[in-house]
């Protein structure tokens, strides 16, 4: 009743129209019937707000849907900021959101009088609380994510040019005669799973002519061979591509790998285990990996069709289900919990493998707090494992009887001895398979025998704890799933695969109407495969900061109290996990958790003013010079070397020990020192120090009549140049043309052949 209607004030830019509008435009129904049936033109409104002279956007409304859009649109000349962000405290945001604008011009009138804090009123003669007691909200929203699917447009029909293998290691599902009726030029190779016979096989089926293309189909099946038979002719793939020289992208096309939704369930965790293996393989072989795609089993009229058209669009979706109602793309997202005061009590007998381990040594010792009458601690070593002793003792002292069993989970007969360990008088409860082995080996240096070894630690003993366990009521079945699986991890992925399966295998018992929860862990930081200072510094540089045990141990019981499938628990700064993930390959994976943050200002335009000018000043020699030890410098930077001479200019960057992490590191410094917009694909896309300071100085454009510093570019060119015999003779040819022209008449620069051209540049250019 207190308000007070009035005529709008405040102008505007139409987001229908794109154009600068009067006050009236609030009071117009048939605006917002635009808004709502119309283009919405959100690009051309932010264009326009520029133009006005707009140097500040403040995005109101839940969440920071629009201002990363903002950013992309303008660049960085103006700041654009969000008032509240879904993940943050409220007022946080909304306070950080006015000092940004603040700090960068924006006025702000800030309220600062008139208001103290005071403590609450006290009762002496009343001990009946008078406030309501606020429960705090968990924090721990803030570790939880799981994966959900974007529907994406659908391909424009067509088939994928060039030539094409297809691998398959099962019979049915995609054939080549089916790819070639369709019109892809196609050659089938029979799969297997040793790498020097498969090699063999893709030299004879690719010929001498280029290959364009590799689809690995494992949508067939055979259910005489092993589960994880189908990830070994993979591993071998991967490794037989490498051997035969043949770098074209590979797609695995699976049958029930994924499941988008309650109603389309994993069903298949052997085939969920060539997704694990295949994250990894992205990132470890970024330029020789297609991606992933998962096709309904037996509609190949329909998929088979779609799959082509997936293959011949150009995209960087790499992660892809293919349904009746069309393509989804896969994605990271936080993942809230339904209810923070579930949480599991554990009661009885709790069995947990690899129990005489840091982590399950921790669960154990969590269990036998929390209620747990009896714990099974199983392991290879048993009681001969380091620190048994102490760890039963703290068991017992908490009221808990532990029975300790050396087993091999491989062995067959595992898990009946495991179960015969637990008395009648408490029956078994809860099962945590916590066992694994660990890896940290390239996919090209992993033998078929090391990758068995990494899947059977996690696979065989939770397909025989499963099978073994079939219909018995259960409070939990807790499976040790890794970020690895979630999202890929580089030199293990046979690691990734082991724990992918365990992600599909809890989805399959929730199909059967049984309990399971797959927790797919980040690095604990009280122990572990990533316990030691140089795993955790290796993964803090990275963005992944160890989780701490009793948030660890919090997050496991409520996910088990809130009867989830599976979740990813990891403490990541994802603005800095996101540039060293995307710096070689992009992934649309983590879109929506990274930042849209404006970066902190600094004095990078005054830095890169200097360096200008200074450039400006010199000869082109000495231009190249300077940028080069400006680049060396850097390089030596980010590599912890003291003396940057020891960084040879025309060594490859892979060669000096750069990763996507360094990668990323020297572009920000580079970006830092010189003010240009670089790519983190930088040091991937110039091989050496002397390359990629003639890059730098060709984007610099610093205004010189000395050609000396185009010749210092196009050196830096041929250097980085593919070996095409073709584009050698047609760069040859051209360059005897300039010579002709530029030398005087003389014989010291005549050729009769390019053959004595290039021999010429050869020498003269000091082999460059």
């Amino acid at each position: 009743e207190s308000l007070e209607f009035g005529e709008p004030v405040l102008s505007a830019v139409s987001t229908v129209t794109g154009e600068p509008v009067g006050p009236g435009l609030w009071s117009d129904p048939s605006y917002w019937v635009g808004q709502v049936r119309q283009t919405v033109r959100f690009g051309d409104a932010v264009v326009a707000l520029e133009g006005l002279g707009v140097t500040g956007l403040l995005e109101l409304g839940p969440d920071a849907a629009l201002t990363g859009v903002a950013r992309e649109v303008l660049g960085s000349g103006v700041t654009a900021v969000a008032a509240q962000r879904r993940d943050r405290d409220e007022v946080e945001s909304w306070l950080t959101a006015l000092a940004r604008l603040h700090v960068t011009g924006t006025p702000v009138e800030w309220f600062t009088g008139g208001h103290r804090h005071v403590d609450l009123p006290t009762y002496p003669f009343d001990h009946q609380n008078y406030w309501p007691e606020i429960q705090p909200t968990w924090t721990g929203d803030r570790l939880r994510y799981g994966v959900t699917w974007a529907p994406l447009d659908p391909p424009v029909p067509g088939v994928p040019a060039g030539r094409w293998l297809l691998v398959r290691p099962y019979p049915g599902g995609i054939d080549a005669a089916t790819l070639a009726a369709l019109g892809l030029d196609v050659v089938e190779v029979q799969g297997g799973t040793d790498r020097a016979v498969l090699a063999d096989r893709v030299r004879v089926a690719a010929g001498t002519g280029p290959i364009d293309g590799v689809i690995f189909a494992a949508d067939g099946d055979d259910a005489a061979t092993p589960a994880r038979h189908g990830v070994s002719v993979l591993a071998a793939l991967v490794q037989a591509l490498g051997d035969a020289g043949i770098a074209a992208p590979l797609w695995c096309v699976t049958s029930g790998a994924v499941g988008i939704g309650e109603a389309d369930p994993a069903v298949r965790p052997e085939a969920a285990m060539l997704w694990g293996y295949g994250r990894a393989a992205a990132l470890e072989n970024p330029a020789a990996w297609g991606g992933l795609v998962d096709v309904p089993p037996g509609d190949d009229a329909r998929s088979i069709p779609q799959l082509l058209a997936l293959l011949a669009t150009p995209t960087d979706e790499d992660q892809i289900a293919v349904r009746e109602d069309g393509c989804h793309g896969r994605r990271l997202a936080r993942a809230p919990i339904a209810d923070e005061t579930a949480v599991w009590e554990p009661r009885d007998t709790v069995l947990i493998t690899g129990g005489t381990g840091a982590l399950g040594g921790e669960v154990a010792r969590w269990a036998a707090a929390n209620g747990a009458a009896h714990l099974v601690l199983a392991s290879r070593r048993g009681a001969d494992a380091p620190g048994v002793a102490d760890l039963v003792g703290d068991l017992e002292a908490a009221g808990a009887r532990t029975t300790v069993v050396a087993c091999d989970l491989t062995d067959p007969d595992a898990v009946p001895r495991l179960l015969a360990a637990v008395p009648e008088e408490h029956p078994l409860s809860a099962v945590v398979h916590a066992a694994g082995a660990p890896q940290a080996q390239a996919i090209a240096d992993t033998g078929a025998d090391e990758l068995a070894a990494v899947l059977s630690a996690k696979v065989d003993g939770a397909e025989r704890l499963d099978q073994a366990l079939a219909g018995t009521p259960l409070d939990a079945f807790i499976l040790f799933s890794s970020i690895a699986a979630a999202w890929g991890s580089g030199g293990q992925a046979g690691y990734a695969a082991a724990s992918a399966y365990l992600d599909a295998l809890a989805t399959r018992r929730r199909a059967r109407g049984e309990v399971a929860t797959s927790i797919a862990w980040g690095p604990w930081a009280g122990g572990g495969m990533a316990a030691g200072e140089d795993a955790r510094d290796h993964l803090s540089r990275r963005g992944l900061t160890g989780l701490a045990t009793a948030d660890a141990l919090d997050a496991l019981s409520r996910a088990v109290g809130n009867d989830e499938t599976a979740v990813v628990v990891a403490d990541v700064n994802w603005d800095r996990f996101a540039a060293t993930f995307t710096a070689s390959r992009p992934s649309p994976l983590l879109t929506g958790l990274v930042s849209d943050a404006a970066p902190a200002a600094d004095s990078t335009t005054d830095r890169a003013e200097e360096l200008r000018v200074r450039l400006s000043g010199m000869g082109a020699r000495d231009r190249e010079a300077e940028l080069t030890t400006l680049v060396r410098a850097e390089v030596a930077a980010v590599l912890g070397h003291a003396d940057p001479s020891t960084v040879d200019p025309r060594r490859p960057f892979t060669e000096l020990g750069f990763d996507s992490l360094t990668a990323v590191e020297l572009r920000d410094a580079l970006r830092s020192r010189t003010g240009l917009e670089l790519p983190a694909t930088l040091v991937f896309n110039h091989p050496n120090v002397a390359a990629l300071a003639g890059y730098l100085g060709g984007e610099l454009a610093i205004s010189g009549t000395d050609p000396r510093a185009d010749l210092s570019r196009l050196e830096a060119s041929l250097a980085a140049a593919p070996p095409d015999p073709a584009v050698q003779a047609e760069v040859a040819a051209r360059l005897k043309a300039i010579l002709d022209r530029w030398a005087e008449p003389s014989d010291e620069l005549s050729f009769d052949s390019d053959d004595e051209l290039l021999a010429f540049i050869d020498a003269d250019l000091g082999g460059r």
